[in-house]
């Protein structure tokens, strides 16, 4: 692996382990359908079985759902790719940090949808009599890592070859 990839994989893997092992943290400390508040109030946690994308959207069309995840997984792919191919990384340190980021937490939920047939949502931010989403680490890195590469974009501090 060359010098450039190793940030990118590195956060990569973060991303992924971290998802893993806070959904099997959730899925064996939190029975389904319970809540834990936290001491401050703003936060619960939860053990939802979301068996679609955001906020249970497809749940009723799994087969299209992983088909989608799985383009989406190879999109973000060759993204990267491109992405990596035009890039002087020398001093774009933070796109293979998003980028990672944005694969890591990719490929765990493409990991979910397939072997599992759902992901496991359990953090919840606590609103005043206002339902929020559930949600996950790989949903907080996915939306870092896509609004990181946005705003480095926007700030222009990609560096083309």
């Amino acid at each position: 692996m060359t010098r450039m990839f190793w940030l990118f994989a590195l956060s990569a893997k973060i991303s992924f382990l971290a998802d893993r092992l806070t959904k099997a943290w959730a899925e064996n400390n939190i029975p389904p359908g319970t809540r834990r508040e936290s001491h401050c109030g703003r936060f619960v946690l939860t053990n939802v079985q979301n068996r679609g994308a955001f906020n249970h959207l497809l749940e009723k069309r799994p087969v299209l759902l992983k088909i989608l995840s799985l383009l989406a997984l190879v999109n973000c792919a060759l993204l990267i790719l491109g992405v990596f191919k035009n890039v002087d990384f020398n001093h774009s340190k933070s796109v293979r940090i998003f980028c990672g980021m944005l694969f890591g937490a990719g490929l765990s939920s493409v990991w979910d949808r397939f072997t599992k047939g759902y992901a496991i949502d359990f953090v919840q931010i606590a609103c005043k009599n206002k339902p929020s989403p559930v949600f996950n680490l790989a949903d907080v890195f996915i939306v870092t890592g896509g609004l990181g590469l946005l705003i480095v974009h926007k700030l222009g501090l990609i560096i083309k070859k």
